[in-house]
C-alpha cells in the first residue's frame, strides 16, 4: 500500500477520487455563502487576493473561487499528501505551487511573487503542512507584505461530516449537508512593516481565521474545534 501510494499512479487516482467525492458532495449539499461581498468587491474589480484557510477546512477549495475572474495557485506541500491534493486541485482548474518552511520554501516563494505580480489569486494554508494546528506560519505574512495582496481569511464547516483525529483536526463534510462557507474581512500588511508589527499582524490573522472557522462550525450546530495554544 504504502509503495501504490508513493506512485504516480496511485497519487493520481487518489486525487482523482478526492475531486470525484468533492463534487458529489457538493451537488447532493445546500451551500449558504457568508460576508461573500469581502472577497467579491476584490474579483469583481479583478484584483488578486491572498485566500487563508486552516489546514483541516481545505476540503472545500474548489468552490472558493467559483467567481473568481482571473487563474488561482494554490501553495502546497511536496510531500506525499500535498501531491494528492495538487491531482485534486487540478480537476477544478487550480494550479500549484510546490513548497512549504521546511522543503523549497524559497522557490516556491519566488514562484508566488512573481505569480502575483501577474495578477493570479494565491491560496495558502497558513498552518500546513504540518502545524501546529491553527498557528499561522511566516509565509503567509511575507507573501502578503512582498506583494501588497490582502489576506482574505476564509473557513467552512457542514451540518453532516467527520472530524478526522490528525495533527490538523481534518473535516471532511459528506454528502446531503449544509455546508456554511464563512469570508473575513481582508487584512493587508504594509511593505514597510516592523518585526514588531508583524508580530501583531499574525496574531492578528490568527485571530481573523480562527473567528470565521468558529462562525461557521456555529451555523453548521457543530462544536469549535480548538487550536493548538502557543508556546
Amino acid at each position: 500500500m504504502k509503495h501504490f501510494l508513493k506512485s504516480t499512479f496511485g497519487q493520481w487516482l487518489i486525487g482523482n477520487f478526492i475531486a470525484v467525492f468533492i463534487v458529489v458532495t457538493r451537488r447532493t449539499s445546500r451551500l449558504s455563502e457568508h460576508n461573500a461581498q469581502a472577497v467579491e468587491a476584490y474579483w469583481q474589480a479583478d484584483k488578486p487576493v491572498i485566500v487563508a484557510i486552516w489546514h483541516g477546512r481545505l476540503v472545500q477549495m474548489p468552490y472558493l473561487f467559483r467567481h473568481c475572474p482571473h487563474k488561482v495557485y494554490a501553495l502546497i506541500s511536496a510531500h506525499r499528501d500535498g501531491l494528492l491534493v495538487s491531482y485534486a486541485a487540478k480537476r477544478f482548474g487550480i494550479d500549484t505551487v510546490k513548497g512549504s518552511s521546511t522543503r523549497g520554501g524559497a522557490a516556491a516563494l519566488k514562484a508566488l511573487l512573481r505569480l502575483a505580480k501577474s495578477g493570479h489569486s494565491l491560496f495558502i494554508t497558513p498552518d500546513g503542512p504540518k502545524g501546529p494546528r491553527m498557528q499561522a506560519q511566516n509565509g503567509v505574512l511575507d507573501v502578503a507584505r512582498m506583494t501588497g495582496l490582502p489576506i482574505l481569511p476564509v473557513s467552512m464547516s457542514a451540518s453532516k461530516g467527520k472530524l478526522i483525529r490528525s495533527w490538523d483536526r481534518f473535516f471532511l463534510p459528506r454528502p446531503f449537508s449544509h455546508i456554511h462557507l464563512v469570508w473575513g474581512e481582508a487584512i493587508t500588511i504594509p511593505r514597510d512593516a516592523t518585526d514588531a508589527q508583524m508580530a501583531d499582524y499574525r496574531t492578528q490573522v490568527e485571530a481573523a481565521m480562527t473567528a470565521v472557522q468558529n462562525q461557521a462550525d456555529t451555523l453548521a450546530g457543530r462544536p469549535k474545534t480548538e487550536g493548538i495554544p502557543p508556546k
